[in-house]
């Protein structure tokens, strides 16, 4: 809910008198106080707001409202940004004007300031216009008795307590997991104290009947003297925990938390016991660690938790977290059909059966949203009414939606307000998609719910642990890390969670369009202009130039635009008045303060004017430069760059062209992780000199690149991880790559004046030589080259025809590519023979693939025949 941001952003205002807003400050006051009102109660109305129509009816009139205020101190901002601006500008301009002109500047002072007061009017205005409607929505609120954040009436409903009981024939496709924490619970060891076994997945997946399930295994009985289930849920009550355990409720009356403890810790004492922890919420160590000092049994006692959360997992000292999967097709199949055929004869149900199977598809493996769907299916009796629940949005069919989302909206109001906005903006995303986290980001930044004016640092830092929270709660599943770079990370959103996204996003107003279908959140196929003038994340894909602009032009309170694959040469000048828009992924302009961050995808065409400007820009696709194109000195103050940077060189053959590679000053783009820089045209070598690299640079790619040289930066490149070289068909040899000390995969592709490759490349010092008399020297202290290395790999080398192997006395004291998993050589025609010392001293090497290199495979493959071959353990070729 926006209430928060806006709340966020009017402190300001309200503690400082802005000459914008005269006379205005006691209606500022006013909004903000009735706010705070509104923001006690809006954890209870938003939990309510789920199964509630009318309380959702109103949650969104208080959702269109903060957007007006939103909106309103957006053009607050603005204005005040161009008085400020305006100011300076006529200052510089009286004080070198002449007094004809001192004259004119005068006129037009009287009329800027006539302006600005038909501006503060205007403002006074609308701020008491919100502020009746706000008081409008505050007596509403009454009616609806709502409980303020904190009080004990707020949950008092809203979970259903768990038992120990379980009917084991609902229990479905969880052997492998019910085998894996049985052997966790009844291993032996010679571990002292009681191990913490942690469940943890997200709501509706099974995790309290799989703990059923094993809290009632004979195996279980057997080998534990004392059992215990404790329902724990939130908020954590360690005195009722601890009269739980003691299963006498005379102790109720007991005194103080103390005397409980003593007591559980006496009774324990002795034993080997299981205790199980249902339902754990808290995050406060301080509340558990009080128990947990008195659960000390026998060695081999055990406490088992099930929790939403990794991160309490984590905060209970798990010894042990299993993260519980979805599952299978046939199984929740299973689920569902049991219910639904319930009663129904053989010819009934193979008549529903196949539509059935298609429903249970879309439970994607949640076992409640499969009992609810199999509920609600065995009411319904014909095959229509099968295919209108198979047709319709999971949030259309009201009996599942009520309880999969009453128990998915548990989760979500446990979050914080950030996070719930950071969630709730996920709607803008298609089913099925895998989504890279900084691009998740930028529509938090676009959005405002990452700050826009501290450094990017410290943005990405709270944007990452943002993220976490929500993947530790199982909104988001991580598909894949990257070990170097903390926020390149690849996730989804499970079909089930999004369709949730979908439902409390309602209000959003995020639009989507694509070349086959157009789908809006909360107005579903509603095209019309009112709408569309409220949306504020706009997406489009492959859709016709044309039919776009006709929209663009009113999306006048857009603060996010993403358009993909729409061929677009240029956008309509209106886009220009867009003072909301925060994120494009391709614009003509960005209108908001210098420092904010903004996005631009030029789809490498060329820069506006007045884009070296945006000295805030923080993610810019690529764009051409050079001759006929953008200078390369417009990245001079774009120092906050970061991620990817795309670059064609275009015919940089002159002076100028120096000078602008300087005044690129690449050097400081400290947050930079990428660089491409594609060659189409001659290109200087000095010009390459100066162009030195972003100091972080962990991938570069260098396509069609013209030189007879390398640049001599590329050597000096400490951070480096990926080289990808393509097409460099003028270079004969390879510079001292070797040096590289973080490089894992370097690409070699297409060098047609490749002849050698020497020992140069290994960056081995022109002091080493073959006749030199070397000292013995111990494996720890030879100097190492390439020491991360994984793969390697040379292709369509046509020249190539030596790799020049090292000498025997190298041996001793150059440790090389220790690291080296795997090596292509691939399409080099007149390689002759394989380096064997360097090859026997990578002694990692498993893997070396030659294909379509004739004299290779002649040599080394005894004329099998086979025009490519892997040999997976290359000390085994035959050398001479």
């Amino acid at each position: 809910m926006s209430v928060f941001a806006v709340l966020e952003r009017l402190a300001p205002f309200v503690e400082k008198e802005v000459n914008l807003v005269l006379n205005s400050k006691q209606d500022i006051q006013s909004l903000y106080s009735n706010l705070k009102q509104i923001q006690e109660v809006l954890q209870d109305a938003e939990r309510r707001g789920v199964t509630d129509i009318s309380v959702k009816t109103w949650l969104e009139k208080l959702q269109e409202w903060s957007y007006e205020v939103d909106d309103m101190l957006d053009e607050w901002e603005t204005k005040i940004l161009q008085q400020q601006i305006q100011k300076l500008e006529e200052n510089d301009e009286v004080n070198h004007a002449t007094l004809g002109e001192k004259v004119c500047h005068l006129v037009q002072s009287f009329y800027t300031r006539f302006q600005h007061v038909v501006d503060r009017r205007s403002t006074a205005l609308e701020t008491k216009e919100l502020n009746e409607r706000l008081d409008l929505i505050l007596e509403e609120k009454e009616k609806f008795n709502f409980h303020a954040s904190g009080s004990e009436n707020l949950g008092g409903s809203k979970r259903v307590e768990s038992t120990s009981f379980v009917d084991e024939s609902c229990v479905y496709g969880r052997n492998s997991d019910k085998d894996n924490l049985l052997g966790k619970l009844l291993s032996e060891g010679e571990e002292i104290g009681t191990k913490i076994v942690s469940l943890v997945g997200p709501g509706g997946l099974g995790k309290t009947t799989l703990a059923q399930s094993l809290y009632n295994d004979s195996k279980t009985k057997e080998y534990f003297e004392l059992r215990s289930w404790i329902y724990v849920s939130d908020p954590f009550d360690e005195r009722r925990i601890a009269i739980t355990i003691l299963g006498d409720e005379e102790t109720a009356d007991s005194g103080r938390l103390q005397m409980l403890l003593q007591r559980v810790l006496n009774h324990v004492s002795g034993k080997k016991f299981l205790i199980v922890l249902d339902d754990v919420w808290t995050e406060d160590y301080s509340k558990w660690e009080p128990l947990k000092s008195c659960l000390k049994g026998l060695p081999g006692s055990r406490i088992l938790v099930t929790t939403r959360s990794e991160r309490v997992a984590r905060v209970m000292g798990s010894h042990e977290i299993q993260l519980l999967g979805y599952l299978s097709d046939a199984d929740y199949w299973s689920i569902l059909s049991g219910i639904a055929f319930a009663g129904r004869g053989k010819v009934e149900r193979e008549k529903l059966e196949g539509v059935g199977i298609k429903i249970a598809m879309k439970c994607k493996g949640l076992p409640l949203a499969a009992r609810s769907m199999g509920s609600m299916l065995s009411f319904r009796n014909s095959l229509r009414e099968w295919e209108y629940v198979l047709e319709s949005p999971l949030w259309k069919l009201e009996e599942v939606a009520e309880e999969v989302f009453r128990v998915l909206n548990l989760s979500y109001c446990d979050l914080s307000p950030v996070l719930k906005r950071c969630f709730s903006c996920c709607a803008i995303y298609r089913k099925h998609v895998s989504i890279h986290m900084r691009k998740l980001f930028r529509i938090w930044l676009a959005h405002g719910y990452l700050s826009s004016k501290e450094p990017v640092d410290e943005v990405y830092l709270k944007g990452l642990k943002n993220f976490e929270n929500l993947a530790m709660r199982s909104f988001f599943q991580v598909v894949r890390r990257d070990n170097h770079d903390e926020s390149n990370i690849i996730f989804k959103i499970h079909d089930i969670v999004q369709d949730f996204a979908n439902f409390i996003s309602e209000s959003e107003y995020c639009f989507i369009m694509d070349g086959r279908q157009h789908s809006s959140h909360q107005t579903e196929n509603d095209l019309s202009l009112e709408n569309i003038r409220k949306v504020r994340s706009f997406s489009a894909r492959y859709i016709s130039g044309d039919v776009l602009a006709s929209y663009l032009i009113h999306l006048k309170r857009a603060r996010l635009l993403s358009l993909v694959s729409c061929n677009l040469k240029e956008l309509p000048q209106e886009i220009g008045e867009l003072i909301h828009l925060s994120s494009s992924s391709r614009s003509s302009q960005t209108n908001k303060s210098k420092a904010s961050p903004n996005v631009y995808h030029p789809e490498l065409g060329e820069l506006p004017q007045g884009f070296s400007e945006l000295t805030g820009l923080w993610t810019l696709a690529g764009f051409k430069v050079g001759r006929g194109a953008s200078k390369l000195g417009y990245l001079q103050n774009l120092n906050q760059l970061q991620g990817s940077l795309y670059l064609v060189l275009r015919d940089m053959d002159d002076d100028n062209d120096l000078v602008e590679a300087q005044k690129a000053e690449l050097e400081n783009k400290i947050h930079i992780r990428q660089l491409v820089l594609l060659f189409a045209g001659n290109v200087r070598i000095d010009v390459m000199d100066v162009l030195q690299q972003p100091p972080n640079l962990q991938r570069l790619r260098l396509l069609g690149y013209n030189c007879h040289r390398f640049p001599n930066w590329i050597t000096s490149l400490n951070y480096l991880r990926v080289l990808d070289i393509r097409k460099c068909e003028n270079c004969s040899s390879l510079p001292a790559l070797g040096k590289l000390p973080m490089l894992e995969k370097l690409t070699v592709y297409s060098m047609g004046d490749l002849k050698c490759i020497g020992i140069e490349f290994l960056g081995i010092g022109d002091n080493i030589g073959a006749s030199q008399e070397i000292a013995p020297s111990s494996s720890s202290s030879k100097e190492t080259k390439f020491p991360k290395l994984k793969e390697l790999s040379f292709q369509q080398c046509s020249a190539w025809e030596e790799w020049e192997d090292i000498s025997e006395d190298m041996e001793d004291i150059v440790c090389i590519m220790p690291s080296l998993y795997a090596i292509q050589i691939i399409e080099c025609p007149k390689l002759k023979a394989l380096p064997h010392r360097l090859l026997h001293l990578t002694s990692s090497l498993q893997f070396l693939t030659i294909r379509k290199s004739e004299l290779l495979l002649e040599r080394y493959m005894k004329g099998s025949g086979d025009d490519w071959h892997i040999i997976a353990h290359v000390h085994n070729v035959e050398t001479e």
